[in-house]
């Protein structure tokens, strides 16, 4: 986990694995995971660049929706704002009312980042897992009271690859084709999809036989 150094940057229940304020692991109810404060990402973003700069001049939201819709930008990582001068910005907040010289901005990677962007480890062989508990069939069957659920392992930081997942469940699971997610956040890099046969999963682990795969490009 990173977080900017903000004063206040978790609201966290007593109790919890992270630590109310600070987001630090609590290690006295668990919590154990990679942290780092006072992040900067003023640079990490392509933002509003040459690429996908466009300006609006008229209301594009109502006057609650300060962020924009992203369904309402042509994928997921791009998004509607006030006009800034750098993202991010508190120049941004506030409605795209008409007037107010909303633009289109992207939260894709810049290639130089080094905040966001190749800071997460690539799975180095089948134990590099997590567990998932569900309702329904599966592998490991627990029982909690009257609720019988299964668990089974899914690689950390890869992605199945649709339409190659088996049972397209979001998590990257044995015997499955997997796009390896290298980046903090939703840009996992853009291009093509192309083989990282290096990094491919074979036997003896919790999780056995992924190919996996890379985009072509990670940065603008």
């Amino acid at each position: 986990m990173k977080v900017g150094g903000n004063g206040t940057d978790c609201y966290i229940d007593a109790g919890d694995q992270i630590t109310d304020v600070t987001c630090a692991p609590n290690t006295g109810q668990g919590g154990s995971y990679g942290f780092a404060s006072s992040v900067d990402i003023s640079s990490s973003f392509v933002a509003d660049g040459a690429a996908n700069s466009q300006d609006y001049d008229t209301a594009l939201f109502g006057p609650s929706d300060w962020y924009g819709q992203l369904s309402a930008a042509p994928n997921h990582i791009k998004f509607f704002s006030k006009e800034m001068t750098t993202y991010p910005n508190a120049e941004s907040q506030g409605a795209c009312l008409a007037g107010a010289n909303c633009e289109e901005f992207s939260l894709d990677l810049l290639s130089a980042d080094a905040a966001l962007k190749g800071v997460v480890p690539i799975p180095a062989d089948g134990n590099a897992t997590f567990p998932h508990t569900f309702e329904g069939a599966g592998l490991t069957h627990i029982l909690i009271g009257a609720r019988e659920l299964m668990r089974e392992e899914a690689m950390a930081n890869a992605l199945p690859m649709p339409p190659n997942s088996a049972n397209q469940n979001g998590l990257c699971e044995s015997n499955e084709f997997c796009v390896l997610a290298p980046n903090i956040g939703h840009y996992q890099g853009h291009g093509a999809i192309v083989s990282d046969a290096i990094n491919n999963i074979g036997g003896g682990g919790n999780v056995v036989n992924v190919q996996m795969f890379k985009f072509s490009t990670n940065g603008h």
